[in-house]
Order: structure tokens, then sequence, then C-alpha cells
């Protein structure tokens, strides 16, 4: 592991010129003391977010904590979430270590840092890193003492929903396209979906139209996990949504009673009111 993170970052440095320098002293305090009193450097960078262990207490400037030699601390991203971290680089095609697509999530020291197993696969590979849904796994691949038992998942039937899933999402509407009214649904998703670890693969609007949906809802089935309609599903009479849904699975529609009520009678939902 130590190879890959030694070659990009000489590869990192060549490319962007960044005048890197390596500590070499067994005493990380002490190299970090000996490097600030050579240099002279009285601020750095860091990638802490909240939630890692040493971010307690810290904000966007704060000096170092007691016991390390004295500089200030930038915290750029300490607000940001997993998934924020992810899609930054990707979204910039910022490049990064290779072992992030070999499963890895979260680098430690040699021999203490492991591919995340909440991103095996069932043929022993591993999915990149961007894929993993919940970033409270994120540390999972650390081997270490104080691991939390709910750190890993418990079988490997857990393991599948760890790993991000994709999403399409249909918006029906013919105000939508006309631009009679703004679609804030799409947005709102989009943002929902991203906090949960999916990946939105592909929106598409379409008319209020059978035809146009059914075709747009198979398509995308076979393209993503999970398809969303967003619009024109309610118990109202020009409701066309739940038809063109069943055409794209070729399936019917069937009027669905509720039987339950306060005195345990039979009783009819909405006329409308259907299940697939």
């Amino acid at each position: 592991m130590g190879g890959w993170v030694r070659e990009f970052v000489r590869h990192t440095d060549a490319t962007y010129s960044l005048g890197c320098s390596f500590l070499t002293h067994p005493d990380f305090n002490a190299g970090l003391k000996g490097y600030l009193d050579g240099t002279g450097v009285l601020a750095i960078v860091l990638g802490t977010r909240r939630g890692d262990p040493n971010a307690e207490g810290q904000e966007y400037f704060c000096p170092s904590s007691e016991g390390w030699p004295p500089f200030m601390r930038i915290n750029p991203v300490l607000d940001w979430t997993y998934h924020d971290v992810w899609t930054f680089l990707r979204a910039a095609k910022v490049p990064y270590c290779d072992l992030y697509n070999r499963g890895y999530t979260s680098l430690g020291g040699v021999h203490n840092t492991l591919p995340n197993s909440a991103l095996k696969k069932a043929d022993g590979s591993f999915a990149p890193a961007h894929m993993l849904a919940d970033g409270r796994l994120e540390r999972s691949g650390r081997a270490t003492k104080n691991r939390r038992p709910d750190s890993l998942p418990a079988t490997p039937a857990d393991v599948a929903p760890c790993i991000t899933l994709s999403a399409g999402i249909v918006v029906i509407g013919d105000e939508i396209i006309s631009g009679k009214v703004t679609d804030s649904n799409t947005p709102f998703l989009c943002r929902e979906l991203r906090a949960i670890g999916w990946s939105v693969a592909k929106v598409v609007m379409v008319p209020d139209e059978v035809a146009a949906i059914a075709q747009e809802v198979a398509a995308l089935s076979s393209e993503v996990d999970v398809v969303l309609t967003s619009g024109g599903v309610g118990p109202t009479l020009d409701d066309v949504t739940m038809e063109a849904v069943a055409q794209a699975f070729g399936t019917n529609l069937i009027r669905w009673v509720h039987k339950t009520s306060d005195r345990g009678a039979p009783r009819a939902t909405h006329p409308n009111t259907f299940r697939l």
C-alpha cells in the first residue's frame, strides 16, 4: 500500500510543481517540528472533516493541539460529507490515488489499512470508494482495536446495500415542459439521493402521455437500479402515470379495496386508487 501512496504523491508533486517535503524522522511530532523550524511555515491546510477522530473542537481556522508544534490549522472541507468529497473529485476530474479504486476508503498506516469490506462484491473483488453508500462506514477498513462493532456489515447479505445504487428520475407534466410550473422536485430528489450515497444517472422530462411515460420508464429501468417518477400521480381523473408504469412493465392495474375501518368493516379507498 505504501508504494501506491508514495508513487501518487511523487507523480502529483511533479505534475503540479508542489515542492513536497518528505518527513523521515521516526517521531512524526519531532519531524514536523523540524520541518516548521526549517521552513518558517506558519499554517498547514488539512483535510480534516467533522466526525474524524481528531476533529472535535476544530474550526476552519484553529491552532494546533496541545503537545504539538505551534502552527495554524486550515480546514476548508471541515463540513463536507464523505459523498461531498467524492462528488467534487469526480465532477472536477481531480486525480486521486488508485487505492481508492481498489476498495480502500480511508488510508491510515501501512499495517492497519485494509480494503473496506462494505465494498466487497460477491466475486471477492471490491467496488471503488465512491460507491460506498453509507459514509459512516468510511473507516471500516481501518484495523484498529477500538473499531465499533457496528462499523462493518454483519453478514455477506448486508454488504450489497452498502454499495451505491443508481437512480433515474422521470419528471412528468405538461405544465413542467411548458414552463408554467417550476420543477422543484428534481433538485430536492438529487440532493436527498446524494446525501444517502445514491448516484442519479439521468433525469428525463415527459408530457402527460401514457406512451411517452411508458417508453422512458422502461428505458431507464434497464439502465439504473431504481426509477423514480415525479408529478402525474394522484387521485385525479387525469392521472396517467400509473397506467403508463403498468404498460412499461407489461402488467395491469388492479383496483385496491382497503378492508379495515374503525368498526372492522370493509371500506373502499378512493375509486381511483390502484395497485400494480
